[in-house]
């Protein structure tokens, strides 16, 4: 009979909702997504009643109307597409995925040589870090895992850094067979 890792780390981290990332443990597969915070709708609305207001305020040509619609678009589109990436850890295939709900964004990221695909093989240590501070999303605590031969993977974005902190110990200590020590 196969063990649950995944279900042995849920039973240790516990299930704490009122963190950002969206936590689902399933049979050796743990799934990681980020979830839009207040503050992040409220920029995102914001940003696109203005801009289109100010688009219909103007009255430009068709055509201009057009091309600037669609440059408006591409910018929120490039600020906000990581908010739509899932991280899969699965202990069966013994590898972490990043996936976002768009594939074209997960294509682009594979031809231009970022880290889509990491073995557990490859995996050096995890670290918690700061994010920086930016007008639309708050300061967190990241969970990175770092590789030897790859660039580094961002696990999710924590509110509280000791949930972070707990998440990467329990993790270093099932993939990579580390002790459970504190993070870097």
């Amino acid at each position: 009979m196969a063990t649950n890792v995944a279900g042995e780390i849920e039973k240790e981290y516990g299930s704490l909702s009122v963190d950002i990332p969206t936590i689902r443990f399933e049979f050796n597969i743990i799934g990681i997504a980020e979830k839009l915070s207040m503050l992040q709708k409220i920029y995102m609305a914001a940003s696109t009643v203005f801009l289109f207001g100010l688009l219909f305020y103007i009255n430009p040509p068709v055509i201009f109307s057009a091309l600037l619609s669609l440059i408006i678009l591409s910018v929120l589109f490039y600020n906000y597409y990581s908010l739509f990436d899932k991280v899969i850890i699965d202990f069966n295939h013994k590898e972490i995925t990043l996936r976002n709900k768009f594939r074209i964004v997960t294509g682009i990221r594979k031809k231009i040589g970022k880290t889509v695909t990491l073995p557990f093989k490859a995996i050096s240590h995890f670290e918690v870090q700061y994010s920086r501070f930016s007008f639309s999303s708050p300061t967190y605590s990241l969970l990175i895992v770092k590789s030897f031969d790859h660039a580094p993977m961002v696990i999710g974005s924590f509110q509280s850094e000791r949930n972070a902190r707990r998440l990467g110990e329990l993790l270093q200590y099932h993939i990579t067979g580390k002790p459970r020590t504190k993070l870097v």
